[in-house]
């Protein structure tokens, strides 16, 4: 009986002590504070940013003869190479299987010249009145990035825009614009780090994403509310990070499943950006 009571707790000790015995939250905290799926969620949305960039500088380079002329440039002739950039043979690689949703051709001043909008806004629109933002970063007269809005009033939606100046006789004639909305930062890395771990989903692991900026965090459309409910607020996310800058990690519970939560604060896109990745691994 000695023999076989030691016996079972060395056995036990064993399954503790392998792993085996841990709880699914102490396995899904231990799975993002060894650091590597953080690392590569903030590799490819910083390597998106200079895709996207180099994108939208192909998309000014094409645009530019459309200028030349002494008068304005056709609209028709502006909407094709829009329309183009995800078409082959035109087809802009930077903009293939990418959340953009939205290219512009802007004045210097911001007033959309064309667009590839199904139903194009009556009147003149001006972006800048849409996004404040842009007027600083069209009037740098260099490609980049900035974190703004499109649409107004209640149709606003936070968007991540990508600009490039077009040039005539060494002067800005125009700018290229291409964006999407920040939600779709957080769909783009759901759906990567899904596949990335796929087997691991089919045994029943969580993976979630989503974006936030300064005090908001944008929801997926097929995100239950239950499951954005757990997203650390603005003010829990801020006081973490000033304890680890370099991400953050809680615990939570989606589905009557354990999680690990993770903010991970991207200054490269914007002070205020970061993401919010849910982990859950597979049941035992």
């Amino acid at each position: 009986m000695k023999f076989e009571r030691f016996l079972g707790v060395f056995i036990a000790s064993a399954f503790v002590l392998s792993g085996c015995g841990k709880t699914e939250i102490q396995r899904a905290m231990e799975t993002l504070e060894k650091g590597e799926e953080i690392q590569r969620i903030r590799a490819s949305v910083t390597d998106d940013l200079k895709k996207h960039t180099d994108g939208v500088e192909t998309l000014a380079a094409r645009l530019a003869p459309l200028f030349e002329g002494d008068g304005p440039p056709d609209a028709a002739k502006l909407r094709t190479e829009l329309l183009g950039v995800k078409r082959p043979p035109e087809v802009i690689q930077a903009f293939v299987f990418s959340p953009v949703d939205r290219l512009f051709v802007l004045s210097p001043d911001g007033v959309v010249l064309e667009s590839d909008e199904t139903k194009p806004q009556d009147g003149e629109r001006n972006l800048v009145s849409e996004s404040p933002g842009l007027e600083a970063a069209l009037r740098s007269g260099r490609s980049g990035h900035l974190v703004g809005t499109l649409g107004e009033a209640d149709r606003r939606t936070p968007y991540l825009f990508f600009h490039a100046p077009i040039a005539k006789g060494g002067e800005t004639v125009a700018h290229a614009v291409a964006g999407y909305a920040l939600w779709k930062e957080g769909r783009k890395i759901t759906l990567q780090m899904r596949r990335e771990f796929g087997e691991q989903i089919r045994e029943g692991a969580i993976i979630w994403a989503f974006a936030y900026h300064g005090d908001e965090h944008f929801p997926l459309p097929d995100a239950a509310g239950e499951i954005t409910a757990e997203i650390p607020n603005a003010s829990a996310r801020r006081e973490a990070l000033a304890k680890s800058p370099d991400h953050a990690i809680f615990p939570g519970k989606i589905v009557m499943r354990d999680v690990a939560m993770a903010v991970i604060p991207i200054p490269e896109v914007d002070e205020e950006f970061g993401m919010v990745y849910f982990r859950g691994v597979p049941p035992r």
